[in-house]
């Protein structure tokens, strides 16, 4: 089997054993995709990179602060 298609089933085997043992869902997602970028060893300061490049976007930023301003209005 190639590398991709056992990264693919540790990924999809983890994920559900840690959800049929009764672990909520964020822990499930972040766990199985922890153990897949071990065993493809891609560095994680690589994907904290991205992560971050990612999320660093003018309409993403916009939403909470959209949310922020509407609950400081209602204070006031």
């Amino acid at each position: 089997m190639s590398t991709e298609t056992v990264g693919t089933i540790i990924l999809l085997a983890s994920f559900f054993i840690m959800i049929f043992a009764g672990n909520h869902i964020i822990f499930s997602i972040g766990i199985s995709t922890l153990l897949t970028l071990l065993y493809l060893k891609v560095p994680l300061m690589t994907v904290a990179q991205q992560s971050v490049k990612g999320l660093n976007s003018f309409s993403l930023m916009a939403v909470p602060f959209f949310i922020l301003m509407g609950v400081a209005a209602q204070n006031f």
